[in-house]
């Protein structure tokens, strides 16, 4: 079964294939006020300019291989108009054009979203490349903004989207830290990018929750929706689809009580959720362990139809997540400053001078930082749910594991 909301199963399931624009789909009445009126147009003109199929045979060229640079070349200035767009909305007040969510809303847009990130960091790279540094920034805070635009739009999967294109975003700036101007380290340090607090999550919340209300009236009023729905929701195991074949045999009145008591049990463990996002960092650990704890593994009618709108204590790590990486961002660009006004790297983080954004708020305690001749890493130690938080997580091919970040001065 799923581990997150059964709408975003639906619009996750809904890969953009039809006939209308992506601003179509979503957009039928626009305002022109609306800055994610722009990223749809801007989705709609990587897909003409560049091409899904052009993209992923750019994806297949890896840094090293001949052409690489050329490839990207070309596929970044295919995407400047799309890119200028998302900029362009970015400048506008951002706001999800729909009215409301139901079981057949989908959200074509979000694969799009992250390829238009993507594509701004592939522009970025080319820039720095190019010896054209400060573009290459303007380019990759664009790129932040919108993954902030994104996150804080929506339901829960613009969010976690939201997240995973932070994360894209990151990754271009990791990889590029020992191109950065000074005078653009010393602006990042004056103003740090993102948010890091819960203020975006907590509000998506609040529209996954009425979303959810809205989705378990539909329905308690039309049982053949619910068996549709459960049929795109192959069961993982006989417990599950036996659970499945109960839920669908009940008469209509025992049906109608399993929705209701399914709705309001979705309901109370979103409270739960947003009481956690509420508390101070270092209690999350154990607050999401007891969360954890208290979970069912219901496979009863009401147990299935809630697990199919489940929302995990994976949100939480996500959010931890996202939370620390900005941090850890803004201590690497620290870190960095100071070996190009000092000539070496810091001995430790106490000589950065900001112990408010050194300490990591997970363990009271300052972030790692080990210094190996002209290389260094920085990490969180996270927690149980999360383990360890680089910058960048990449995972081991064999093993799952996260791989050590080295950042190169």
């Amino acid at each position: 079964m799923p581990s997150f909301a059964g709408l975003t199963i639906c619009l996750l399931a809904a890969f953009p294939q039809q006939e209308k624009s992506i601003f179509e789909q979503v957009c039928p009445n626009p305002t022109g006020r609306n800055g994610y009126e722009e990223y749809l147009k801007a989705c709609d003109l990587f897909r003409s300019q560049v091409g899904d199929q052009v993209w992923e045979e750019s994806q297949m060229v890896r840094a090293g291989d001949l052409g690489w640079l050329n490839t990207h070349r070309a596929v970044s200035n295919k995407a400047s108009q799309a890119i200028e767009t998302v900029r362009a909305g970015n400048d506008k007040p951002v706001s999800d054009p729909r009215t409301g969510y139901r079981l057949t809303t989908t959200v074509p847009e979000l694969v799009y979203f992250k390829n238009l990130t993507r594509v701004m960091v592939v522009r970025a790279t080319v820039q720095f490349a190019d010896g054209q540094p400060r573009d290459a920034v303007r380019t990759l805070d664009g790129a932040l903004r919108f993954s902030s635009g994104v996150q804080e739009t929506g339901v829960l999967i613009n969010f976690l989207v939201g997240i995973a294109m932070q994360s894209i975003v990151l990754r271009g700036y990791n990889d590029n830290l020992s191109r950065l101007p000074l005078p653009d380290l010393e602006r990042l340090a004056r103003s740090p990018i993102g948010k890091d607090d819960s203020t975006a999550a907590r509000s998506c919340l609040q529209r996954e929750a009425t979303s959810i209300q809205t989705m378990f009236d539909e329905l308690a009023r039309d049982r053949t929706k619910t068996e549709d729905f459960l049929a795109n929701d192959p069961a993982d195991d006989s417990e599950t689809s036996n659970g499945i074949k109960r839920l669908k045999s009940l008469p209509d009145s025992e049906f109608v009580a399993a929705v209701q008591a399914a709705k309001a049990g979705t309901l109370a463990r979103i409270k739960r959720i947003d009481a956690i996002l509420g508390s101070p960092e270092p209690r999350w650990s154990g607050l999401i362990s007891q969360f954890e704890s208290g979970e069912a593994n219901d496979k009863s009618p009401v147990g299935i139809l809630s697990e199919s709108f489940a929302l995990g204590s994976q949100i939480l790590a996500a959010e931890l997540k996202r939370r620390m990486q900005l941090r850890l961002f803004r201590v690497h660009v620290l870190v960095r400053r100071h070996r190009l006004m000092a000539n070496k790297l810091p001995d430790t983080l106490d000589q950065l001078g900001d112990q408010n954004l050194t300490v990591d708020p997970l363990t009271g305690k300052p972030f790692v930082y080990e210094v190996s001749g002209d290389t260094y890493q920085l990490y969180s130690r996270g927690t149980e749910q999360t383990g360890r938080i680089d910058l960048v997580w990449k995972k081991d091919a064999k093993s799952g594991s996260v791989d050590d970040e080295v950042i190169k001065p």
